[in-house]
């Protein structure tokens, strides 16, 4: 007896070590992470599936010709630096040429012991990996599909499956049928091992997705419709549906109500849903939902999307940029994460979650811009917003720091380190007495530009174009005659020109009078002088926009407007990368304009600057993420802008890229010339010509940022840059009350003597009022 007794303690004891260890491997792991859609061998998740502990992700290069074999099959278990590949050579579609023996696989499923393929367009389901976990291809069924029919307007809609499953032997698809202006939703299932329809059940359009539940029956995620009398969506909801009726019994009301995903767990009863970035809990048998993990991105649905859980207390949520596994009810999930706002997870964002997984960084749900929305958002404890990413010209960045507002991040050598490096202008705007209270992160300007061929097709040289706005205006208005008659096919620049020109003079002249005075005032000489050479342009020669107004969209009157080659364009950036005598910057080149001959010409710059909430409890997180973020400064042109010590060349990121593509469709059209008929051959032959051609000029292009185009932003770019602050004219609080009163003046239902004094007047106040 003593020994039984010994044995089953040491059977307990083992177990308890085997369960403690299983706690002990969850981890936060993020795997695939796309940082940079610029490399070359970059890799994309095509989809994912989970089995107990392990997670499937169907993988391929992000450029590779997914249809050769260059997809692959990988699983990962805690414990692990990074997944393993376990089947290799599958397609995620098949082209003409694609081995007829591969498996084309374009979304997993499971049972909760094997992992199976699913091609989309033939309806053709493989076994992958078997219940013992050895990965095998297995050819197991097609699923007999039902025909298409058509609707009442006699047209066929095609169908989206939103989402597929298995359970109890049966396949389950979730197809969205769109037609005649609205959307059915369709229940399906199949029998796993023939294929064959087992029945067909229709739902509602409340229904955002399915997974597998119990009982013969699905869990689903509801948005049920708005009432008249609602003035905000209803709640979502989760419900169990029926597949015999279609009926669904609503069981939990949930957080939000723009939701996504959901997964169910049946060891405890337990429903999981996402809301941006944040993963929430809801034991069915209270049906009450709470925070259970944070994402460093927004969560979305769709066929490329996992979300499931995984054994040992974690949980996956995958799309094509990468997947995150998370610890369920971590403990220092009560502390809340670092949390980001106004941040949508550029390439910066995602680089840094790629580098640094122990940063537990997630995004925020709401994006506050008010200086009222922002100091709300700065509450203390661990809801609070962390980290802000503000533009100078659009947020109240200025009172947020005189108000204390912004963190003091002096303490902190990384970020004064790269604030000391930059270009004061841009720093200006974020330090106070030495210390800092910002980061600028990103620049965006975007102004006058002109394409360097149409002026070659026009007969124009440098010293032809204007240097002023004044001269400009002049230009425009003696374009139709001086060029336009004899060019049909040219165009002075893009539809609606008159606004255009407006707000790109008004702009550049509130900065400069920022610059000059400190102040904003409408009523001078200049402006006035502005204004009335704009006026005196007849534009009905130019533009078919003056003439119909937004019904120029209606006809072929825009499309026939846009095959014009276009002179200027408004949609011109000043950076080191539209210098150039090629590429972007042959057509995108700046036209740096003062607006007389008096003034220097001044370029209006929007900078991103990222702010810390003082009152936040995750400070060293908050400057960590920041040093981290400013390694990812775009190398052609936030890093020489900001850095005047920066002048190295920079290569042609796209360039592996480019050369991958033309020597790929280099070697297609070389076995399909060799199989061709002789009749085909010449085109073939043209074709293979036209792109051994553009390989060859992208040889000419290794260098995206050349040192003489550095030269020439710090000659003539970089001495009239201007970080333009938040005024009354780009403040969401009053700027619709003067962009209505512009939209008067354009319109001509005021002159411009009352336009000035309105204004005026009105700017003056608001300015006084700190708006």
């Amino acid at each position: 007896m003593k020994h039984l007794w010994k044995h089953l303690l040491c059977t307990a004891l083992c177990l308890c070590l085997l369960f403690s260890s299983a706690l002990a491997e969850a981890v936060d792991i993020n795997l695939h992470v796309v940082a940079d859609y610029n490399d070359a061998d970059a890799v994309t998740i095509r989809a994912g599936q989970v089995v107990g502990d392990s997670l499937y992700l169907l993988v391929s290069g992000l450029y590779s010709d997914s249809d050769e074999g260059q997809t692959w099959l990988e699983r990962w278990t805690a414990g692990m630096s990074g997944p393993e590949t376990v089947l290799e050579n599958l397609l995620s579609y098949r082209s003409e040429d694609a081995d007829a023996a591969m498996p084309v696989v374009s979304r997993l499923i499971t049972d909760g012991k094997s992992v199976y393929g699913y091609d989309d367009m033939t309806g053709q389901l493989v076994r992958l990996v078997d219940e013992s976990g050895n990965a095998k291809v297995e050819s197991l069924c097609t699923l007999e599909t039902a025909e298409e029919e058509k609707s009442a307007d006699g047209v066929y809609y095609g169908s989206y499956v939103s989402a597929m499953f298995v359970q109890n032997g049966e396949v389950v698809r979730l197809a969205e049928n769109y037609g005649e202006g609205e959307t059915s939703y369709v229940v399906e299932r199949y029998a796993l091992d023939t294929g064959k329809l087992i029945g067909r059940s229709g739902a509602d359009n409340t229904l955002r997705t399915l997974c597998s539940y119990k009982d013969g029956k699905y869990l689903a995620l509801v948005q049920p419709q708005p009432g008249p009398e609602d003035m905000e969506l209803p709640m979502s909801q989760l419900a169990i549906y029926d597949p015999a009726t279609g009926e669904m019994n609503p069981v939990a009301t949930l957080s939000g109500s723009y939701l996504n995903n959901v997964t169910y767990d049946p060891q405890s009863d337990t429903a999981y849903y996402c809301c941006d970035a944040t993963i929430y809990t809801v034991p069915l048998a209270t049906g009450e939902s709470r925070v259970s993990a944070y994402l460093p991105v927004n969560a979305w649905s769709g066929s490329d999307t996992t979300f499931a859980v995984l054994a040992g207390g974690m949980i996956v949520y995958a799309n094509g940029d990468g997947a995150y596994v998370r610890r369920l009810d971590a403990p220092e999930l009560a502390a809340g994460a670092l949390t980001i706002a106004n941040e949508g997870g550029t390439q910066k964002h995602m680089a840094v979650v790629s580098e640094h997984p122990e940063l537990n960084v997630t995004l925020a749900s709401n994006y506050p811009q008010t200086m009222e929305e922002l100091t709300t958002a700065m509450v203390s404890g661990t809801g609070s917003i962390d980290v802000f990413s503000l533009t100078t010209n659009a947020n109240p960045i200025a009172r947020l720091i005189e108000k204390g507002y912004a963190a003091d991040l002096s303490g902190y050598p990384e970020l004064m380190a790269v604030a000391g490096r930059m270009d004061a202008r841009f720093t200006d705007s974020v330090m106070r007495d030495g210390k800092l209270y910002g980061l600028p992160v990103s620049l965006y300007t975007n102004g006058m530009g002109v394409n360097a061929d149409t002026m070659e097709k026009l007969g124009l040289t440098q010293e032809d174009l204007p240097t002023t706005w004044l001269e400009f205006l002049d230009f425009a208005a003696n374009f139709h005659y001086d060029y336009g008659e004899e060019n049909a096919d040219v165009a002075l620049m893009d539809l609606n020109m008159r606004g255009s020109l407006f707000q790109m003079i008004r702009e550049q002249y509130v900065a400069a009078q920022l610059r000059d005075t400190g102040s904003i005032s409408f009523d001078t000489p200049l402006f006035r002088k502005l204004m009335q050479a704009l006026e005196a342009i007849d534009f009905t020669e130019l533009d078919p926009y003056e003439v119909k107004g937004d019904k120029v969209w209606e006809g072929n009157d825009a499309n026939e407007f846009y095959e014009k080659q276009q002179l200027f364009t408004r949609y011109a950036e000043a950076s080191p990368r539209s210098m150039g005598q090629s590429g972007y910057g042959r057509a995108n080149q700046p036209l740096i304009l003062s607006l007389d001959g008096e003034t220097e010409p001044i370029i209006p710059v929007s900078m991103t600057v990222m702010i810390v909430n003082p009152r936040s409890t995750r400070m060293d997180q908050a400057a960590a993420y920041l040093t981290a973020y400013a390694g990812h400064y775009d190398p052609e042109t936030e890093n020489i802008m900001f850095f005047p010590d920066q002048n190295d060349p920079v290569p042609n990121s796209y360039y592996k890229i480019q050369k991958q593509s033309y020597e790929e469709s280099l070697r297609e059209l070389d076995s399909r010339i060799e199989k061709a008929d002789e009749s085909e051959k010449a085109i073939l032959r043209d074709n293979r010509e036209q792109i051994q051609g553009f390989l060859d000029e992208l040889e000419t292009r290794r260098m995206s940022v050349t040192e003489e185009m550095i030269q020439a932003y710090r000659e003539q770019v970089a001495p009239y840059l201007y970080v333009t602050p938040q005024t009354p004219l780009t403040n969401p609080d009053a700027s619709a009350e003067l962009d209505a009163l512009t939209s008067q003046y354009l319109d001509r239902a005021i002159d411009l003597d009352t336009y000035i004094r309105e204004m005026n007047q009105r700017v003056r106040m608001m300015m006084l009022e700190d708006m």
